[in-house]
């Protein structure tokens, strides 16, 4: 299925999401400057889980940002509700305009619910939210079938 999101600095964006064996392969449908349609934008190993670590020291990397990403349910009321979802280690796709110098650097998938999912560069501490497209694709569509933003 085709999921939907939006990237700072470039909008809404399609991706459409494939398994190669245990890693989550998500693959831009409508891209931009820095990474085109075609190319993967993000990976996750779904074999290995994202755990928090025990110490400050484990945390200490310099070449990463302090993001803190927290998943929280508003209720009808507006109470809020923090809530625990899956997380895995993976990897981000950036590059710099015209697809130049582009690298994976460390990132985290969140399986935030059935149809929504986010993911995390963590080196830039960009959280992009993704979610699945309804059955009814739009009137513009490219040559995937999906529509173009």
């Amino acid at each position: 299925f085709p999921e939907t999101g939006n990237y700072p600095n470039h909008g809404e964006a399609y991706i459409k999401i494939h398994y190669e064996q245990d890693t989550l392969v998500a693959i831009k449908v409508t891209g931009d400057e820095h990474v085109p349609a075609g190319e993967t934008t993000f990976r996750a190993d779904l074999t290995r889980p994202f755990t928090e670590p025990n110490t400050s020291f484990e945390a200490a990397d310099e070449d990463l940002v302090g993001v803190r990403v927290e998943v929280v349910s508003v209720g009808s009321d507006g109470s809020s509700q923090q809530r625990e979802v899956e997380r895995y280690q993976g990897d981000g796709r950036i590059a710099a305009r015209g697809f130049q110098q582009a690298h994976y650097v460390p990132g985290q998938l969140f399986l935030m619910d059935t149809d929504v999912i986010g993911f995390l560069w963590l080196q830039l501490g960009t959280f992009v939210v993704f979610n699945r497209m309804p059955d009814e694709i739009p009137e513009e569509t490219d040559d995937f079938g999906f529509a173009a933003a």
